[in-house]
């Protein structure tokens, strides 16, 4: 190759050092705001079931997972009450499309206690949810949850951290009645009751009253169709949950 011809040397060819440190440069910031980009935070979600009769509960289980290489300070997820701010939503929708709805679980009026934690690399925090909304008819629907990090120190976190979808099933004969509001109605609180009990009872009267948590509970009271082991008819009283539909 010539060298003071048309033809340029090989040590033209090279670019200059400086030009090859501001690629890498260039290279090493650009990695670094990919790591700064991408969350330091995962959440999951899993359900209990895959497939549930109408007006059955359905139990979830969100999971905080640290996958950065340091800590992380957090607000454990939480629902608050109507008036203040949660970090935790969950959406619903028919698996096959249609329209995406903001849905609740069950939690006191209050809201549930916002909790201050660190994760370490790799450690994780969980909390169950119920929901007494997402049965109310047969077919394939779909539950994702959004976190909003809300961080005590300033972080990285580019907005929410969203979880994958959880799809299941609702089809079969209705396992619970309920009201619009999702509550077990009355006549279901004093079936369970009986079942309960265990022995024949002549009447049963049920009120819906809320307990110191913010909850409500149904407050039913049999009458036993037979003497106790006193000689005496006593009316029996038991509570109902009238979201998860078990006896205390």
């Amino acid at each position: 190759m010539k060298q003071n011809g048309i033809f340029p040397s090989s040590r033209a060819l090279r670019p200059p050092l400086s030009f090859l440190a501001m690629l890498v440069l260039l290279f090493a910031v650009s990695c670094a705001r990919t790591r700064e980009m991408r969350s330091p935070l995962e959440l999951g979600l899993s359900l209990n079931q895959e497939v549930y009769r109408p007006g059955e509960m359905v139990r979830c289980t969100v999971e905080l997972v640290n996958v950065s290489d340091r800590d992380q300070a957090v607000f454990v997820p939480f629902l608050a009450a109507p008036s203040a701010v949660s970090n935790l939503r969950f959406q619903f929708g028919e698996k096959n499309g249609g329209a995406v709805v903001k849905r609740d679980p069950v939690f006191p009026k209050r809201g549930i206690k916002a909790e201050k934690t660190v994760l370490g690399p790799g450690e994780k925090v969980s909390r169950r949810f119920g929901f007494v909304h997402l049965t109310q008819r047969p077919g394939d629907f779909l539950l994702q949850a959004y976190f909003s990090p809300l961080l005590l120190e300033p972080t990285t976190v580019p907005g929410p951290v969203i979880s994958p979808v959880a799809i299941f099933r609702v089809e079969g004969e209705t396992l619970w009645e309920r009201d619009r509001d999702g509550v077990l109605v009355e006549e279901e609180a004093v079936r369970l009751a009986r079942e309960a009990f265990r022995h024949p009872a002549s009447s049963g009267q049920a009120t819906l009253v809320e307990n110191e948590l913010g909850l409500l509970e149904w407050w039913v009271t049999l009458q036993p169709e037979s003497e106790d082991s006193a000689g005496t008819v006593s009316p029996v009283k038991f509570r109902v949950d009238p979201y998860g539909a078990f006896v205390r």
